[in-house]
């Protein structure tokens, strides 16, 4: 996971590549962010060796690679920011803020 620090915020992605198109044909790409990049928990139920794990609940995710060169930086930060915005009101709705 490689870090990045927005407007005061520390989030942690990740990007994701796999086939798609017809028979493996092409390349595509998705961009998935964290808010934590590891999880810490027991190797069996109740004992064993304390492990991390990737942190596999992202908050929100993009199609296409923000490490692409078909984007400008303007465009990336602002479709965080965009994002961000909607990930503090889901928080406001869960307080019960509504209006």
């Amino acid at each position: 996971m490689k870090k990045l620090e927005i407007n005061g915020r520390t989030l942690y992605y990740k990007l994701r590549t796999f086939d798609c198109g017809d028979y493996g044909a092409s390349q595509c790409y998705e961009t998935h962010f964290f808010l934590k990049p590891t999880k810490k928990v027991t190797k069996y139920w109740f004992h064993g060796d304390i492990i991390e794990i990737e942190n596999t609940d992202y908050v929100f995710k993009f199609k296409y690679s923000i490490e692409s060169e078909r984007k400008t930086k303007e465009e990336i930060r602002e479709a965080i920011e965009k994002e961000l915005v909607l990930l503090d009101r889901s928080e406001e709705i869960k307080k019960g803020d509504i209006i």
